[in-house]
């Protein structure tokens, strides 16, 4: 019969139960609050009575602490809850710590101005000490503190020692406080003793939170002057690389630099993502046109592409071969039927050094629009304009005809403007003159030319496919061309040579051999070395030698080559004159698609472009004079770079010619140039001489941690080796894809990615929409008012989802991708965390998955190939959608901050660029807000003259650019460790938690930042920010738990025992209880799943749990404090050192041998081999279902009235509703919850007793002591394995499981004996005697080394028993819910033996017969067991054994 509550722990804990039902969050907070400010004169008083009683040998201190007990109204109040303990500790140790620190750093300021002016010498030694100390006043304030709090000790509060009792580490537990209570002067000295320990600890304590809190600090800030150099040692460079400053978002750069690249990159972005608009339209409306033109010239999709490549590039490469650039530009208008007429009024400037220059100045959409651009009557684009209206006419209408081809000529006008408009970009470079002239010849021409062969996909079969194709069609010509002119050298007819075979053969193998030789080019820089027959590896060394001569010796840029690669490039390759023959362009499959050839130029162009933009921006910030200088030297060669380096000046000879550096000047300046540590060189673009000097930074010698940074150089492990390319395929592919489908292929995660990105607006202060928000989020329909950046006339909600969706949906007008271009630049949008690592991860294995159909005529692929395109178009959709649910509330929060900080600036009379200008010099009248100004922009700043670059309005993106790209996760802003680490086989998504951390920090910062700053309209939103955040992050999770606890009559202990039955995940989670099942078992809400902050909160949680369970075992709240931090440390690694969804499956089939991490069997073991296999694969494959998979199948399963297939488990509809917007309803299942508990504690017990058993049964030598520590540590180890079961069991209990389940769950556990099944019921510990087997066989290893060795040493148990038998006979019974096991309860002292007339007979087992086992002991012992001998019955006596 189970024994009640009351019986097993004592009315008192029901009562405490009980209370603490009855006691409020905020009540019991409040009354830890009143209890810790009691508490402190209590402090003092007590302190002054202990000191009384050590002198006095009294007790008054006890009286002290009665009486400020009895007089305390708040104690159980406080007592009742965990939050109240922890209120109470705060107030307590708070106050007078603060006081404490305020005096400590008094005196130590004192101490180093007495030191100033030579007059320490009456603080002695001491004062010498903290002066010494680097941050006196630090120590100081933490020497003061750890008084204050030494003052106030508290045995309840205890110390981070405590966490070493009952482990093999106690006796080094210096600080562990000493709670066993005694009389007089010695409990006067205890507690004494106690507080110096207190006040050692919290010094401690305090010296790691202040150590912790300056090494974030400097982990996530940027340093002023970047790394200047790697140093000495591979291991420091990569702790350099990837720890000190890996975390930050500049990493090794000065913030300034980092943020040029970003603006660059970010600009780029833009100018894509308005191309890849023209292009959709261009798609759309060609899909609209194609049904109706079936009767017209165009025919079919591919002939109205075709013409309008045949527009946009009406001279192609190979037909402008021999033309004149000053005849081409003519040509071109009059084969296109375009006329530009900007085109001819460009003005130039040459320099005498053979460059030319673009000085036409651009309008605000560029060089060109499209009212530049005149149709030719009669000409090719009339004629097409003509024939689309005229075939729609005759289907749908006049008007519809001619709206279309006003449609079709309006894309082609943009796009042409487009290209044009990047080809004038890049002509305003310095360019080498020829180079210059041929592109401006090119305006209205110019596309790039893509062949599929330089653009593979990843996948063999269609790599395979695609190239076939290719090289039939090419053959073909190949062999066409050889019949037409070996015919004329014969002078025979084609057919004739077509019949001859061996000629046929011979000519077909002769193609297939040229073809072969032409498809090993990895571009097509390697083409002219194939045609003059060279091997393409010494053509490529040649090329390398001719890159760079002036290099100071040493520098093997080849050999960096080959360990490094730059992600960030220029790419010059638009800029590359290569005509290829029409031979070879069907080797290498030229791409015609016009929709491709445009967006592939404007990227290409677009990257260029920008790319070269912030290499000027660079070039200048980092060649400015002083400690901050990274680039050195011209670009003419190393003598300029060591003059600089050296800070030499420039002497010149009678002639005015610059005279050459010394050889000692060289030797010394090389001897750092060449030092990779410190230096690497920016090599040319290209060998091509039309290049030179395209990349401003060519030639110059960079500081080698900014050089990594700037150009992103990473190790080529993956692409250099066959082991990196069986990981890129084996793990990171599999891994890709099973987050893609986690993630991006699932709907439910969708809703949730919705949901829970709300929370970066609300943590902002858009849950308080105070000062003007609610006006600006509201849509101007429902009085809100206009967002006015957007010239829509409508508000930030409406503009928002305008922007994200209608960019899914290609309803984009011209308004909304100028703001989203914007967006774009000011770095807010496309800034995903999970679609952002998944491109990365895609792009460390492939360039592009899918090849592109377009030219592919073999009927046997094409229509696979095709399946494949429409697939990842619908991806792109996909993947668009989920980065919108993203850019939605990005786009509120920018938007917000743009209006509450244009509003503030008005009302401080900013209003315009010249006001702008003038605040950010500190003008009178703007001194006030100057600095927050200045520190408020990022981009487009020069800190040197303080002026912005740019219009009011572009710096208004700006300013709240730079605020929601530091407030809201942002994936450009993980550091190189975050983004490196997505390629460990660990860690799902892992840049999100770390930009969770960066972001939430920055979001409490820039709130006191502003509180700070002395602005009555910054104060106020600085006071706003930080409680939306408190809010957001911590208040909904505990006001909803709260909630809902009232809601469904839930107590804190079933809410607790609750964690002990929910999966590992959750265990640390905010849980909100959604009532019972038929059972009575509670269904609960994971909010923590889609809770944004959750990374924020989980630390919190699990401290705040482990606390809580602490209070229940009655353990020190520092003792668990510590055991909390240890485990929130876990909970914060957890993201990082978990295994991939992947890896974990892999993992589980393989190496754990079919056991999941959460103790779930993938097979059973009874399996047979083949089975174990198939269901291994299975539970791999289960990696690559979609997330929302499971959840769709039970909501079908509860439309249908199915059960569960496995478990049997009914479905409820509306448990099942709400998990479409990822906050499903789990069901509890304590019994099955206990299943897999029991089998791990029947594991863990059996690993605890071998702790005993198994160092001592291996056959060597051991002593008494040996036994008796092993013991010890055995048992300490037990006792914690059989708490934690009781503890489950306990929490089964409240949560409803009857006794009768719990015990047959135990009792059916193989390996756990009646005796332990029953303590575990009533919750009691004694400690596990010795078996038998191991009593016997302790007696034969000593038998047999006393035989070996020729010795007679006694069995060492039979030493070591008495201490054994006196251990387990005073810790019997331990309570073990509430009891705890030290080291002092496992020492035993054995007292002088006794007679036999002497020895009590109140011993139990003097008081019955010898028992068969203790017979068997003895004989083990090698002891004679014959009884009727009294000399044998002393020596049972004398052995101890009983």
């Amino acid at each position: 019969m189970p024994i009640s509550e009351a019986e097993a722990f004592g009315a008192t804990a029901t009562a405490k139960k009980k209370k603490a039902d009855e006691t409020g969050f905020i009540e019991s907070a409040l009354a830890g609050v009143a209890t810790g400010l009691i508490n402190i004169p209590k402090g003092f008083v007590s302190l002054g009575a202990e000191l009384f009683d050590l002198v006095g040998d009294t007790n008054t201190a006890a009286s002290v602490e009665k009486f400020f007990d009895d007089i305390n109204p708040f104690d159980d109040e406080a007592e009742a809850r965990t939050v109240g303990k922890i209120t109470q500790a705060l107030a307590q140790i708070g106050i007078p710590a603060f006081q404490g620190a305020k005096i400590g750093m008094s005196l130590a300021r004192k101490a180093i101005d007495a030191r100033k002016v030579g007059g320490y010498a009456n603080l002695n030694s001491f004062g010498k000490i903290i002066n010494n100390v680097k941050n006196s006043q630090l120590a100081g304030g933490i020497g003061g503190a750890a008084v204050g709090e030494a003052i106030v000790s508290d045995e309840d509060i205890g110390t981070l020692g405590d966490m070493l009792k009952g482990t093999a580490l106690e006796p080094f537990a210096i600080t562990m406080m000493d709670t066993e209570e005694k009389e007089g002067r010695s409990e006067a000295y205890r507690k004494l003793t106690n507080r110096v320990k207190f006040g050692v600890d919290g010094s401690l304590f305090n010296l790691g939170i202040a150590g912790a809190g300056k090494g974030i600090t400097a982990l996530r800030r940027p340093t002023k002057f970047g790394l200047q150099r790697y140093a000495e040692g591979d291991l420091k460079q990569i702790y350099e690389k990837y720890v000190k400053f890996g975390f930050g978002k500049a990493g090794m750069l000065p913030e300034e630099v980092f943020e040029a690249k970003r603006l660059g990159l970010d600009t780029a972005e833009g100018a894509k993502f308005e191309a890849g608009q023209r292009v959709e339209k261009l798609f759309d409306a060609v899909k609209k046109v194609v049904p109706k033109i079936e009767t017209s010239v165009f025919k079919n999709e591919e002939g109205v592409l075709k013409e309008i490549q045949d527009i946009m590039q009406s001279v192609p490469g190979k037909k402008s071969i021999g033309i004149k650039p000053e005849n081409l530009s003519d040509l071109i208008e009059k084969k296109s039927g375009i006329v530009n007429t900007a085109r001819k009024i460009l003005k130039f400037e040459d320099t005498p050094e053979g460059f030319r220059k673009l000085i036409s100045r651009e309008g605000p959409d560029g060089l060109f629009k499209p009212d530049d651009y005149q149709i030719t009557a009669g000409g090719k684009m009339d004629k097409f304009l003509k024939e689309i209206e005229k075939s729609v006419s005759s289907q749908s209408g006049k008007a519809a005809g001619k709206e279309t081809a006003n449609e079709f000529k309006n894309i082609i006008l943009e796009m042409r403007t487009g290209v044009d408009n990047m080809t004038g970009k890049i002509l305003q470079r310095n360019l080498q003159g020829d180079m210059s002239k041929k592109l401006q010849s090119e305006i209205g021409n110019y596309l790039t030319a893509d062949y599929r062969h330089f653009d593979q996909s990843i996948f063999p079969f269609f790599r395979t496919a695609a190239a076939n194709v290719q090289k039939e069609k090419a053959l073909t010509y190949f062999v066409d061309r050889e019949i037409v002119t070996e015919a004329a050298k014969r002078k025979v007819k084609p057919e004739t040579l077509k019949a001859d075979v061996d000629f046929m053969n011979n000519t077909r193998k002769k193609g297939e051999d040229v073809i072969a030789k032409y498809l090993t080019a990895k571009n097509l820089d390697d083409i002219d070395a194939i045609r003059a027959g060279e091997p393409l590896e010494a053509a490529k060394a040649g090329d390398t030698q001719k890159k760079y001569v002036d290099k100071p010796k040493g520098f093997d840029s080849k050999k960096q080559a080959k360990l490094e690669e730059e992600v960030i490039k220029i790419n010059p390759e638009i800029l590359r004159s290569k005509k290829l023959t029409e031979f070879e362009e069907l080797v290498y499959g030229r791409i015609t698609d016009p929709k491709h050839t445009y967006l592939s130029s404007i990227s290409k162009m677009a990257s260029l472009n920008h790319t070269l933009e912030f290499m000027d921006d660079i070039g200048k910030m980092g060649s400015k004079k002083g400690p901050g200088q990274f680039i050195f030297g011209d670009g003419t060669g190393e003598q300029s770079a060591i003059r600089d380096l050296l800070e030499l000046s420039v002497k010149k000879n009678a002639k005015g010619e610059v005279i050459d550096l010394t050889a000692d000047e060289l030797a010394k300046g090389r001897a750092i140039l060449s030092d990779s540590k410190q230096f690497k060189l920016v090599e040319p673009t290209s060998t091509n001489k039309n290049l030179i000097g395209l990349n401003p930074l060519e030639g110059k010698y960079v500081r080698a941690p900014i050089y990594d940074d700037i150009f992103e150089t990473t190790v080529q492990f993956l692409n250099t080796n066959k082991i990196g390319t069986v990981y890129k395929y084996g793990v990171l592919a599999p891994k890709a894809i099973s987050q893609i489908t986690k993630t991006i292929l699932s709907p439910i995660t969708h809703a949730r990615n919705l949901i829970s990105a709300g929370a970066f607006a609300a943590a902002n202060g858009a849950i308080i929409p105070t000062g003007g928000d609610f006006n600006s989020l509201l849509p101007k329909s429902l009085g809100g008012g206009v967002f006015k950046t957007a010239g829509t006339g409508e508000g930030l909600l409406e503009t928002a989802k305008r922007l994200s969706y209608g960019r899914v949906r290609g309803t984009l007008t011209k308004q909304d991708v100028d703001l989203y271009k914007r967006l774009l630049k000011a770095g807010v949008v496309q800034t995903q965390l999970q679609a952002g690592e998944l491109k990365r991860l895609g792009l460390d294995f492939y360039k592009k998955a899918f090849s592109s159909p377009v030219e592919t005529e073999a009927k046997a692929f094409r229509g696979l190939l095709e399946g494949f395109r429409k697939g990842k178009k619908a991806y792109s959709k996909i993947q668009d959608a989920y980065v919108a649910e993203d850019d939605f509330w990005k786009t509120i929060t920018w938007g917000l901050e743009r209006n509450r900080y244009s509003t503030i600036f008005e009302q401080k009379g900013i209003t315009d660029i010249k006001t702008l200008q003038d605040a950010l010099q500190g003008k009178k009248g703007f001194e006030d807000i100057t600095n927050f100004l200045q520190d408020g922009v990022k981009r487009n700043y020069d800190s040197a003259t303080k002026t912005y670059k740019g219009t009011y309005e572009e710096f208004l993106d700006e300013f709240a650019g730079n605020l929601s790209r530091n407030l809201v996760p942002n994936y450009s802003y993980v550091g190189r460790t975050g983004q490196a680490l997505r390629l460990s086989p660990f860690g799902n998504f892992i840049a999100f938690p770390l930009e969770i951390l960066r972001t939430g920090s920055n979001i409490i910062e820039q709130g006191i930042k502003e509180r700070a700053s002395g602005i009555p309209e910054l104060v106020k939103l600085g006071n706003k920010r930080l409680l939306s955040f408190g809010i957001t992050v911590g208040g909904i999770p505990k006001v909803a738990q709260e909630s809902f606890k009232a809601m469904h009559d839930v107590s804190n202990e079933e809410m607790e025992a609750l964690r002990r039955v929910v999966p590992e995940w959750s265990k640390n989670s905010t849980l909100l209880p959604m009532g019972r099942d038929k059972n009575g078992y509670l269904k609960y809400v994971d909010f923590s799943y889609s809770n944004a902050y959750d990374t924020l909160m989980r630390p919190f949680n699990t401290v705040f749990n482990a606390i809580s369970d602490g209070k229940n075992d009655e353990a020190s709240l520092k003792e668990s404090l510590g055991a909390g931090l240890q485990e929130s440390t876990i909970e914060l690694l957890r993201p990082f050192t978990d295994e991939s969804i992947f890896t974990e499956a892999l993992v589980d089939s393989t190496i754990r041998k079919g056991v999941g991490k959460d103790g779930r069997r993938v097979w059973s073991e009874a399996d047979d081999p083949f089975m174990k296999i198939v269901k291994g694969i299975g539970h791999v494959s289960k990696s690559f279902e979609p997330g929302s998979y499971a959840q769709i199948k039970r909501l079908g399963n509860s439309l249908l009235g199915k059960t569960d297939p496995v478990y049997g488990r009914e479905y409820d509809l509306f448990d099942e509703l709400p998990g479409l917007a990822g906050f499903g309803i789990k069901q509890s299942d304590p019994e099955r919850s206990l299943i897999y508990k029991t089998s791990d504690f029947s594991s863990s017990l059996k690993k605890s007793e071998n702790l005993f058993t198994s160092p001592l049964l291996k056959g060597g030598r051991v002593n008494p002591n040996d036994i008796i520590s092993r013991y010890q540590y055995s048992e300490q180890s037990r006792f914690q394995t059989l708490k934690k079961m009781a503890k489950d069991i306990e929490a089964m209990r409240q949560l409803g499981m009857p006794d009768y389940k719990i015990r047959k769950e135990l009792e059916k556990r193989r390996g756990l004996s009646k005796n332990v099944v029953s303590s575990l019921m009533l919750g009691v510990y004694t400690p596990k005697r010795p078996s038998d087997f191991f009593i016997t066989r302790m007696g034969e290893i000593n038998r047999d080394l006393n035989r070996k060795e020729g010795t007679s040493i006694p069995n060492p148990y039979i030493k070591a028993l008495p201490t054994l038998n006196g251990i387990i006979n005073k810790n019997r019974r331990i309570d073990l819910i509430d009891g705890d096991l030290s080291m002092s309860n496992l020492n035993f002292e054995r007292s002088i033996p006794q007679s036999i007339n002497q020895m009590s007979n109140t011993n139990v087992v003097v008081n019955s017969k010898i028992a068969p086992s203790t017979v068997a002991q003895l004989a083990a012992a090698g002891t004679n067991t014959n009884l009727t001998q009294p000399l044998k019955i002393d020596d049972v006596f004398k052995t101890g054994i009983v």
